[in-house]
């Protein structure tokens, strides 16, 4: 009964030193910081730093989607597409410092209520690179769609950088709403602290158990002794 006291211990020792050696472990985390922005425009600049990763936000108004004679792009069914089976194309550039271009292809889907079938807005449906030389979007890259999650990308040289939006087809006279450049800080964060004070706990608990046991069976060994 003592030695399974003292494996208990020894035991509880282990998983203290386990729980303390990973309370100093880090994670990183990509935290969206914001550049510049501009309402109600169809180009913004951005003061980049190279490796920088970016990534442009574009919000459109209620204007490019809630007028029912706005026209728009038919989808063919046979190529899948959206519920409402009609999109908007747009292009955006964004020039690095030396004017290097890169060129995304979006394609925004009308997003229709499945109970009422009245429009609501326009999301994402497709984002494509047509050039790339000014920045790196391959970050953004998602292989299974063959398409990517987003407008951006790694920059290759610090200085200015300009995104515009243009090329609206069918045509929208309104600029966007909210046109703006964020780039991701890596921040470490140490999801683990909490297990310091809980290991420490552990292993000095275990201690005291083994210390316990070994005293215990030093005592019974005496005892048989002196019989």
């Amino acid at each position: 009964m003592r030695k399974q006291v003292v494996v208990v211990g020894i035991a509880l020792i282990l998983a203290g030193l386990i729980m303390v050696s990973y309370s100093d472990k880090s994670e990183k985390e990509v935290q969206p910081q914001a550049v510049n922005y501009t309402l109600n425009a169809w180009s913004v600049t951005a003061n980049l730093e190279k490796d920088d990763k970016i990534l442009v936000e574009i919000r459109l108004p209620y204007t490019w989607w809630a007028n029912e004679s706005l026209q728009w792009e038919p989808w063919h069914p046979n190529e899948g597409g959206p519920p409402s089976g009609v999109v908007l194309f747009g292009t955006v550039d964004i020039f690095d410092p030396d004017s290097n271009l890169t060129r995304f292809m979006i394609t925004w889907a009308l997003m229709v209520s499945p109970t009422t079938e009245l429009p609501y807005g326009l999301a994402y449906y497709n984002i494509t690179v047509l050039q790339q030389d000014g920045l790196d979007p391959t970050v953004l890259y998602r292989p299974a769609s063959n398409a990517y999650d987003g407008i951006g990308g790694v920059a290759k040289k610090s200085g200015t950088y300009n995104v515009t939006l243009w090329a609206i087809i069918p045509p929208r006279p309104d600029p966007p709403s909210y046109l703006g450049v964020f780039k991701g800080n890596i921040a470490i964060k140490y999801p683990y602290t909490a297990l310091l004070p809980g290991g420490s706990v552990v292993g000095v608990a275990g201690a005291t158990i083994s210390v316990f046991g070994l005293k215990s069976e030093t005592h019974k060994n005496l005892a048989k002794r002196k019989k």
